[in-house]
């Protein structure tokens, strides 16, 4: 599975995402910062990125109004806010859990929640 992690979040996830063996990618790392969230939607399924955000509200409208116009989408992964931003460890860690329990990634303009991981 591919993931794109959105602005709102550090890169340092993707870095321990990409440590623990599951490729993604960030808006940080691609420059892709000042992008608007349709248009990095849009990149990411093209490229067939899961984008991972915590922004639900306007993510979960842009996945309705892609399926409807049938535009690309390799689903989207929401951050609780039961897994706070600073948690980087925490929340690569929900990531991966992700990854591992849909190899062969998540159908198009469907959507999940992270899950925190007890250890």
């Amino acid at each position: 599975m591919l993931f794109y992690l959105d602005e709102d979040h550090s890169d340092v996830i993707a870095a321990i995402v990409r440590r623990r063996g599951v490729d993604m990618t960030s808006s940080h790392e691609t420059g892709r910062n000042s992008w608007t969230d349709p248009r990095q939607l849009r990149q990411a399924g093209e490229e067939g990125r899961c984008v991972v955000t915590r922004n639900y509200s306007d993510f979960a409208r842009f996945t309705h109004e892609f399926e409807e116009q049938r535009l690309p989408h390799a689903g989207v992964v929401y951050v609780p806010k039961s897994l706070p931003s600073k948690q980087f460890s925490a929340i690569a860690a929900a990531i991966v859990r992700v990854n591992d329990e849909h190899p062969d990634g998540v159908p198009p303009y469907s959507e999940w929640w992270l899950r925190p991981v007890r250890e």
